[in-house]
């Protein structure tokens, strides 16, 4: 099998094929489709098997002059996808077939991408299946989440494309908790442009009875997958509980059919708790990182 795979640049990537095959996937990820990674990443190639029966992207810049495979900022999980599932022999075909030339690589497999190795992790994810009716999920939420929805009902929730209401949210009462870089909100405003002209991403807001944006979040949404991207609140939204209503909306809206909610983590106890909170269930993926040079 590793004969058949091949490292291709971006430039010379059969695109229309590299989509279908990350459309077609059964592990597919938002994140890996060109025109994502094409935003977000400094450079990027991919994994090739046979005639794109399976891809792997990978995302890479310099340090210093030495190419190395990194994580782009708003990109959860890459990794290797397919129509069908891979054997962990597979996986680690591709793997091994990562050109030497990237003396370290960091990445997020996808939580399909099952694999025992050494350097890697398990990184917790939490996923929502909406195909019930929304009573029948209701009934999974904690007794604390249902609290908290009885509290503020008179918050308006409305859709929009503004995120950049949120901005000074984040800027405000998040970003020093997060690491988050003023570069990371300028590539957010850079793709989310994009995804709404491909009706891939939408805002929901949540409003005081005066119609000021207390907080909101940012959903991307593609085949049967609703993404939290991105969320910030005000004081004022912290204490009204607006991000129960906000995911409430979501479920209310999406519930009964195909779609999942993926809340893209964490690993911070207290977020963790509350993606929980509303029935979610860790799909956990992993992380892998390796340094060629020490070996």
């Amino acid at each position: 099998m590793s004969k058949a795979i091949k490292y291709i640049k971006r430039s010379q990537l059969h695109i229309s094929k590299y989509d279908s095959c990350i459309r077609q996937a059964y592990n597919s990820r938002i994140y890996a489709y060109s025109w994502y990674l094409d935003t977000v990443a400094t450079h990027w190639g991919a994994l090739v098997l046979n005639d794109y029966e399976a891809v792997m992207p990978l995302p890479w810049r310099r340090k210093f002059g030495i190419p190395y495979i990194y994580i782009p900022a708003w990109t959860q999980q890459l990794g290797i996808f397919s129509s069908e599932k891979l054997s962990e022999k597979s996986l680690l075909e591709f793997i091994k077939s990562i050109p030497f030339r990237f003396l370290k690589r960091s990445i997020f497999f996808n939580d399909k991408n099952g694999i025992s190795i050494p350097n890697t992790i398990w990184r917790p994810n939490y996923v929502l299946s909406l195909k019930n009716p929304y009573d029948s999920i209701y009934q999974n939420f904690s007794k604390n989440r249902k609290q908290s929805l009885n509290k503020s009902s008179s918050l308006q929730i409305v859709i929009s494309e503004n995120h950049k209401v949120l901005f000074p949210f984040y800027r405000n009462y998040i970003i020093d908790k997060t690491g988050t870089k003023e570069s990371d909100l300028q590539l957010l405003n850079e793709l989310l442009t994009i995804c709404y002209k491909k009706q891939k991403a939408f805002v929901v807001e949540a409003k005081n009875k005066s119609n000021k944006t207390i907080g909101g979040a940012v959903f991307l949404m593609d085949n049967n997958r609703i993404y939290y991207l991105f969320s910030a609140l005000n004081n004022e939204g912290k204490k009204k509980q607006a991000m129960s209503h906000i995911i409430n909306y979501i479920v209310k809206e999406y519930s009964d059919n195909q779609y999942s909610i993926d809340f893209e983590g964490s690993t911070i106890p207290g977020i963790a708790s509350f993606f929980r909170s509303f029935g979610a269930i860790n799909t956990p993926y992993w992380f892998f990182q390796d340094y060629s040079f020490l070996r």
